[in-house]
């Protein structure tokens, strides 16, 4: 019945992934990837701006056959799904939700901005934005149609992993928020069972219907989009064998536009990724590297890099390069390529590499730009865990503060004379040794916070004052803690805030809702404030959850500029290389010989 009702169009779905915008700022890579039947594709990994919008501005198309009604224009639903990942530190890929788009709606119709919100376990939810437009190929075909264009939602969910390791789950923080957690789970486990059978149960419906069809259509049904074709009835040459829709076939399905834009003169993946599993399987110095001097192991992996042509955007499509890009970086983390490092060899190592490719000229540019986003979170993370090696002295001593067991004028000098010992651990270069003094002090900062939160005995206005001292006497010894002192000014601020909640963008501003409410709900009734606040007032205006934990954690976020004319790069030619290991390694011999 569905072949005599129904006009087939062999058509192309054309979009364009806009933007995501979150629900609060995150600082995190995200990327969305698509899927309709055997097609797919992916944005490249962007970040949030400061009004939470992730920019992507990427354009698509894949084919699509649409059915449509002859009695009443009505389309057949067509499915795309889409998955929004998110990397956490830069790179640990986790999925932060997805959503479908009945695509038959925007069929023979302009192009327009939609918003669409993303199914995810998080409380507060995003939306995306696209502009979808469907629009035929060719003449109505009434024939039977190809298995693989079956309309089922269940295929397009296949995308997006049911397990709950897979996903972005990070609100999990009680039992309650779990319990959500499961139940969304639990939803989308049991939509996929309904859809799948229903889609069986139409597709069974679908074939019997077309059992009496043309036998051409049945044999060709696995041969468009595939690249499999179909072997044609015997002493019979049929239409869609002709020489045209062969090398219109030839060519991938999906592709980003304009065309133009993905004509490779030559496929250099293989070479690449040989290249570059070769560079991180060799340890290329030893323990220790120095900040002022140019570290044999970055040099190396640049060099592999530009030798490997993945900045070359003829030698490697763009989806691939992602993935290569994605992957490297993910295992130059990890590698071993200095015999016994440190973190600050790793560092050193990661910095000057770089600064190697962010100093490159020539073609790429972008290319490098987006390399060096995946590089960035790499040397943030060897910065904390330089930091948290030398934090411990400094948090003994902020317990002790807090915890009211010293009083400042004693502290304060342990202090000082602690992060002086620090400086003389870290290394012999003093530049060095200052800028991460700076990221320690920062990281102090932070946890002086979280110290306070976690101690509601001791949120009273009385203590303030006490710690208020202890700021005051930092900052004249050029030692600022911005945080802890706006942690500090809540308790003496509590009831203004309180009544006004508009108060906590001036008094701290850099403070999440979160931890003020949790301040604010911890301070105790003393002498100076007999009255416990009520932060109901507060919790309304700003939309806070008074059941979510209180977290502020301490990454760098920069650019490392504020060093960056201490590494110099301009001589990476004149590393010294032995002669064994430049006949070992192409990437070297085309520099170093």
């Amino acid at each position: 019945m569905f072949g005599r009702h129904h006009a087939k169009y062999i058509s192309t779905c054309v979009f364009t992934i806009h933007n995501l915008r979150l629900p609060e700022i995150i600082q995190d890579d995200f990327q969305v990837e698509w899927k309709r039947a055997d097609n797919s594709g992916l944005t490249e990994r962007s970040l949030s701006n400061d009004s939470r919008d992730v920019f992507f501005e990427k354009r698509f198309k894949c084919p699509v056959t649409m059915y449509v009604n002859k009695k009443d224009n009505s389309v057949r639903p067509k499915f795309i799904n889409f998955t929004v990942n998110r990397f956490i530190q830069g790179t640990t890929k986790k999925v932060f939700g997805k959503f479908e788009i009945d695509v038959g709606a925007f069929y023979n119709v302009a192009p327009v901005i939609k918003e669409f919100q993303v199914e995810s376990p998080h409380s507060k939810k995003s939306t995306i934005f696209l502009s979808i437009t469907v629009t035929p190929d060719n003449v109505p075909n009434n024939g039977l149609s190809e298995s693989s264009d079956l309309t089922s939602v269940s295929e397009a969910m296949n995308l997006a992993s049911e397990k709950i390791d897979d996903w972005d789950v990070s609100e999990a923080k009680n039992e309650e928020e779990q319990a959500k957690i499961n139940e969304f789970f639990e939803m989308r486990v049991n939509s996929k069972t309904t859809q799948s059978l229903a889609s069986f149960q139409h597709n069974r419906q679908f074939k019997r219907t077309n059992n009496n069809g043309s036998r051409m259509a049945r044999d060709n049904s696995h041969s468009l989009f595939t690249g499999i074709p179909a072997s044609p009835p015997k002493n019979k040459i049929p239409k869609i064998r002709r020489k045209n829709d062969l090398e219109k076939n030839a060519t991938s399905p999906v592709f980003l536009l304009p065309p133009s834009d993905i004509e490779i003169k030559k496929d250099n993946t293989a070479e690449a990724k040989e290249i570059l599993k070769s560079v991180l399987q060799k340890q290329w110095c030893s323990s220790p590297l120095l900040p002022d001097q140019m570290p044999k192991p970055a040099v190396a992996v640049y060099a592999a890099l530009i030798n490997s042509l993945i900045f070359d955007e003829e030698s490697v499509q763009p989806v691939i390069f992602d993935e290569i890009v994605s992957d490297f970086t993910k295992r130059l983390k990890i590698a071993i390529i200095i015999t016994r490092a440190t973190d600050i060899d790793k560092f050193i190592t990661m910095i000057y590499l770089y600064f190697l490719i962010k100093r490159t000229e020539g073609k790429g540019l972008t290319r490098r730009t987006t390399f060096n986003k995946f590089l960035l979170p790499v040397c943030s993370f060897f910065i904390s865990c330089i930091v948290d090696r030398h934090l411990d002295p400094l948090l003994d001593l902020a317990r002790q503060l807090i915890a009211g067991a010293a009083d400042p004028e004693v502290l304060v000098p342990s202090f000082v004379e602690s992060i002086k010992q620090i400086k003389t651990q870290i290394s012999s270069t003093p530049f060095f040794n200052e800028f991460i003094a700076k990221r320690i002090i920062a990281a102090l900062d932070a946890h002086m916070v979280e110290i306070l939160v976690s101690s509601p005995l001791r949120c009273t206005f009385g203590n303030s004052l006490q710690l208020n001292t202890f700021i005051t006497m930092m900052s004249d010894k050029d030692i600022q803690l911005p945080l802890f002192k706006e942690s500090v000014l809540i308790l003496q601020m509590g009831s203004s805030i309180c009544d006004d909640p508009t108060l906590a963008d001036s008094i701290c501003p850099n403070l999440p809702k979160q931890t003020i409410v949790k301040i604010l709900s911890n301070q105790q009734p003393d002498d100076f404030m007999p009255m416990p606040n009520d932060v109901m007032k507060f919790v309304t205006a700003h939309n806070v959850a008074m059941d979510e934990q209180s977290s502020i954690q301490y990454n760098y976020k920069g650019d490392f500029s504020e060093i960056e004319s201490n590494f110099k790069t301009d001589n990476w030619k004149s590393t010294q290389f032995e002669k064994e290991l430049i006949e070992q390694y192409s990437f070297l011999k085309a520099y170093f010989e």
